[in-house]
């Protein structure tokens, strides 16, 4: 594990584009958290709401876990490809 890693929290943000409605994001706070989803997605990306995940049982089990990276490293887990 890397140094920094400890210092990472998980949020999932509700958001209004296109077809998406919710990201899953590894960040140090959530303003970086809103960071990498307008760098990696789209500076156009509206945000609805930010909640702070402690267990994977917060998400949706028959929709995000199985449609997600992995959430240790810093970064967007879903949807997979960004």
């Amino acid at each position: 594990m890397e140094a920094y890693q400890k210092y990472l929290s998980k949020f999932w943000i509700e958001v209004e584009w296109n077809f998406i409605s919710g990201v899953g994001v590894t960040a140090f706070d959530e303003a970086d958290a809103q960071r990498i989803i307008v760098n990696k997605i789209s500076s156009e990306v509206k945000f609805v709401s930010i909640t702070k995940i402690h267990s994977l049982d917060e998400l949706d089990q028959g929709h995000v876990l199985p449609n997600m990276e992995e959430w240790v490293s810093r970064g967007i887990w879903h949807p997979k490809g960004y």
